[in-house]
């Protein structure tokens, strides 16, 4: 990786720790919401700013944000999950300059009880579907509409499921990474029956976060036995890679792929952000979190990356201090200088006349000589 990324901002995410982070609009909006239970739009202009803040005190803590919809007519809408059982389901206003959520026109669907929070969710574009996972180790799978989320069942998954992911060419199973012990399982998304060839245990003891690639052929998982990520080729049980990222707190860490997939993102306890390559798992940068040029220690437990039109590249994370803050860093794209093209300089070859003149004059020269020697000789 020739360039490096750089911190170009960071903003005040709100008390308490950031839990997701959603970009938008390909990287010109971020979404974030954490413990203190607010839904935040940001525009990352320059300077970025806060357009929208939405908060619901049935809410408690958001937990996870998933986009739904992304259209290129500019239809938008995502899946909030919620720590008392909550989806929240809303839509981005169209042919708006600032950004700005339809909460007036909002869902709200009911997912587990009261006491029961959302751990995480997927969502399933092809056939309009989300799963829900919940911290009483039961996934929800829910058909949608709109915005309105339908019932289909639910079932228990002996886990508490960390991250959800849809597999398959047409998304017809759901991948459960399990925060307590280790294990993948996979499931039928129509019925909800279990899949036997891709329930394994991983061997990491508990997952902190589970990612895997647009292609769905890698996986990394963060490895709350080591606090470092291991590297997969999904759906194999045994990691090819691990990353050597230092961490003192066994704490859950977010994970995700950056620029088209070649490199991998992961959080730290330490106030940093590390990318490291997905085939060697061997770091190539690492993000450090200033404020006022002063490093920062706090845990970024939740990281997010978008690669924007033009080849820039972004990446963001979230820390859980109580006065959280979201860090932004960028990475431009090489400046390209063509070569200097050199142009030979041609030599103009003389015309066949030009040639002909040029003989006939030598020819008058030499005559002119000879008389003149002629003259010469005779008249002394």
């Amino acid at each position: 990786m020739a360039a490096s990324y750089r911190q170009v901002s960071h903003l005040n995410g709100g008390t308490g720790a950031v839990n997701a982070l959603l970009f938008l609009r390909e990287g010109s909006i971020l979404v974030s919401g954490g413990d203190d239970g607010c839904l935040r739009v940001w525009s990352l202009g320059d300077p970025p700013r806060c357009e929208q803040t939405i908060h619901q005190q049935e809410w408690g803590q958001i937990t996870d944000i998933k986009c739904m919809q992304n259209e290129p007519d500019g239809t938008i809408s995502i899946a909030v999950g919620t720590g008392r059982g909550l989806v929240y389901t809303v839509s981005l206003v169209r042919d708006v300059v600032i950004p700005w959520f339809a909460h007036f026109d909002a869902q709200t669907f009911c997912a587990f009880t009261y006491d029961v929070p959302i751990e995480s969710l997927a969502y399933d574009r092809l056939n309009q579907r989300v799963a829900v996972g919940s911290q009483d180790h039961q996934v929800l799978l829910a058909s949608v509409r709109g915005i309105t989320l339908y019932h289909m069942y639910k079932i228990s998954v002996g886990t508490i499921p960390r991250s959800l992911h849809f597999v398959g060419n047409t998304n017809a199973r759901f991948v459960v990474f399990g925060l307590n012990d280790g294990v993948m399982k996979c499931f039928y998304s129509q019925t909800g029956g279990s899949y036997k060839p891709h329930t394994t245990a991983l061997g990491v003891g508990g997952i902190g976060n589970a990612c895997l690639s647009p292609d769905r052929r890698r996986l990394i998982v963060n490895n709350l036995n080591t606090g470092a990520f291991d590297l997969y080729k999904f759906p194999s049980r045994s990691p090819y890679a691990s990353s050597t990222v230092t961490s003192v707190r066994r704490w859950a860490t977010q994970c995700t792929f950056a620029e088209t997939a070649a490199y991998s993102v992961g959080g730290s306890d330490n106030g940093r952000v590390v990318v490291f390559d997905v085939t060697s798992g061997k770091t190539v940068d690492t993000l450090i979190a200033q404020v006022d040029s002063t490093n920062i220690t706090d845990k970024i437990q939740t990281v997010a990356s978008v690669s924007i039109p033009g080849g820039a590249h972004i990446i963001v994370g979230g820390t859980t201090a109580q006065s959280s803050r979201i860090f932004i860093w960028r990475k431009d794209p090489p400046v390209i200088i063509p070569p200097t093209q050199f142009q030979e300089r041609k030599i103009a070859q003389p015309s066949l006349y030009s040639r002909l003149m040029n003989v006939q004059n030598a020819f008058t020269l030499t005559i002119f000589l000879v008389m003149a020697l002629y003259i010469h000789f005779v008249t002394t």
